[in-house]
């Protein structure tokens, strides 16, 4: 029930736009009728996306599970060259996102786009298991990198247009699992793989095949836009595209256009706040690149080194879980995104300070739950961005996770094997990113509380509304 004097989300749009009264009753709270929870049962077909990320991440990430079976030096490489290897990849990732998310937003059927994208990711993935040279394994990452440009921005928008404000945390923090779970996934199945074959080829050669067989079927099984969707009802069509109306609010809608989104998203200082608030985590995050490396400083062989990679990333799944549900349940962002990766801080430190095989194992643990935190930015930048033009949405969301992977760039120069065994400076380097991201946050949350008081001073005045009047906030902080 909604209490006196409080404006409800959907007195801040024009009510004829919303099918008769009843059907939908305080959607921000999550509330839903019968419709709603069919239609809401209906996007398990979102759950391929997870499948797709742990994929992804699998793929892109194969290299450092390679190299412990000889991929560095069968290609002859030095650390430079390997670190250059891993951050190749980045160049067209950064240069092919925001225009292949603006592209999206204007494509009917989404569904074969980012289909057809992840079956040729893993026609190129698996050709890394051919390669005999730097030059061919640079050539075939710069590829990857274009490729994958497609998905994880894609995927982003795609559950913005699924999902209210006030539901999309939790539901991002799920998706992202995928990238959680993949590197203790890719671990485990690269001990599989491995430990039968002996040769890092076959490591490309199936988990390519097995991106290629996922991305034929997503073609078909991924849910696409409600505007477009085939497999929604009118009935449901209407529902969902009404929910995502009422939780615009209070917006303002300015240009439409695929273009005018675009130059809004640039003109946004917010959109570099958020950038580099997201690129701080990254860095700060570059850890999880070369975790078979650091848990290979615990003494073990190599494949109970790449079993023991599981489980700290099984626990901080767990956490993001937790994380996103509290998020949404809260209607709070900031202290979700700092807390985690505060805790990520206090895993460094103690990776900084002892070589003892379970403070060191019980320190990734905590630098691993960092990412809890990581998965909450993206609800974040969305309501930050948005809702009433999805163009301006989809150019946030692309250009502020391009721009993070200048932090995968530099994340692979910042682990090279003369740091270790201890790699001070590399858990160094993480602290203080981690430390930069947490003050930005926060700076952000300050301003964007001030920014709702006086939005919400403005509209009490168009409307002639009482002081005391609640109106529901603009942003989340």
């Amino acid at each position: 029930m909604t209490a006196p004097g409080t404006i409800e989300m959907g007195e801040l749009v024009d009510k004829k736009d919303f099918p008769a009264e009843g059907t939908i009753h305080d959607v921000e709270a999550n509330e839903y009728d019968a419709e709603t929870a069919c239609l809401e049962k209906r996007l398990h077909r979102m759950l391929v996306l997870i499948v797709i990320y742990v994929l992804n991440y699998i793929d892109r990430n194969a290299i450092p599970n390679a190299r412990l079976y000889g991929f560095q030096t069968d290609l002859g490489l030095s650390d430079t060259q390997y670190a250059t290897t891993l951050s190749i990849l980045y160049v067209f990732y950064i240069l092919f996102q925001l225009p292949s998310n603006l592209l999206l937003a204007t494509i009917p059927y989404p569904s074969l786009y980012i289909g057809g994208c992840v079956v040729l990711w893993g026609v190129i993935s698996t050709l890394t298991g051919v390669v005999k040279s730097y030059g061919g394994v640079v050539a075939i990452r710069l590829t990857l990198g274009g490729v994958e440009a497609v998905f994880f921005p894609g995927a982003i928008y795609m559950l913005s247009k699924w999902y209210t404000r006030k539901e999309l945390a939790l539901r991002m923090s799920i998706f992202y699992c995928g990238s959680i779970t993949s590197n203790g996934w890719g671990s485990l199945i690269a001990a599989g793989i491995l430990g039968h074959y002996k040769k890092w080829p076959y490591l490309f050669y199936i988990e390519g095949g097995l991106t290629i067989g996922i991305g034929l079927l997503s073609i078909w099984i991924l849910p696409g836009f409600p505007e477009t969707a085939r497999w929604l009802s009118d009935e449901e069509r209407t529902l969902q595209l009404s929910r995502m109306k009422a939780s615009a609010g209070q917006e303002v809608v300015g240009d439409s256009t695929v273009w005018g989104g675009c130059k809004a998203a640039f003109a946004d200082y917010k959109t570099w706040i958020m950038a580099l608030i997201l690129t701080a985590q990254v860095l700060g995050l570059g850890f999880a690149t070369f975790f078979p490396t650091l848990v290979g400083t615990l003494g073990y062989n190599r494949v109970k080194t790449l079993l023991l990679c599981a489980p700290p990333w099984m626990f901080a799944c767990l956490v993001a879980l937790v994380v996103g549900w509290s998020a949404d349940r809260r209607q709070e962002r900031v202290m979700h995104i700092t807390g985690p990766v505060l805790i990520g801080v206090l895993g460094a430190v103690i990776a900084m300070a002892t070589m003892n095989t379970a403070a060191r194992y019980f320190s990734l643990f905590m630098m691993a739950s960092a990412v809890a935190g990581f998965t909450i930015n993206f609800s974040w930048f969305a309501n930050i961005a948005g809702e009433s033009s999805p163009s301006k949405r989809a150019a946030v969301l692309a250009i502020t996770n391009a721009f993070s992977q200048l932090g995968n760039i530099a994340a692979g120069y910042c682990w090279p094997s003369k740091w270790g065994l201890q790699y001070r400076r590399s858990f160094g380097i993480s602290l203080s990113a981690f430390g930069f991201a947490i003050i930005l946050a926060w700076a952000l949350s300050i301003h964007l509380r001030s920014e709702n008081k006086r939005l919400a001073e403005e509209y009490r005045r168009g409307k002639d509304l009482p002081e005391d009047a609640q109106v529901p906030p603009r942003y989340f902080t």
